[in-house]
């Protein structure tokens, strides 16, 4: 299972190189990223911090990794996501 999440961080690292030629071509990684972020820290992360029982524990590093998913956020041009990826088709009037 390590193995296979090294493989996959590398990939996605490698893809994320990339997003930085050429940044809205690749909004649908950062997406993917931020989503997958934000719902480990509120499932996993939030839970135990709230417990006391983060510090020490195996998701302690995990959780200071994703603690930078602002940077994302704010890179990302939200104007142009929503008008081009959640844009719902207009009802035709009669």
């Amino acid at each position: 299972m390590k193995a296979l999440a090294v493989s996959v961080w590398a990939a996605f690292s490698a893809l994320c190189i990339l997003g930085l030629l050429d940044p809205v071509r690749w909004i649908p990684l950062v997406l993917f990223e931020i989503f997958y972020k934000a719902i480990w820290l509120i499932i996993v992360a939030f839970p135990l911090w709230r417990a006391n029982q983060l510090v020490g524990s195996p998701a302690e590093d995990m959780t200071y990794a994703f603690l930078w998913l602002p940077l994302p956020i704010i890179a990302v041009p939200w104007v142009y996501v929503f008008k081009n990826y959640f844009r719902f088709p207009k009802k035709e009037r009669a």
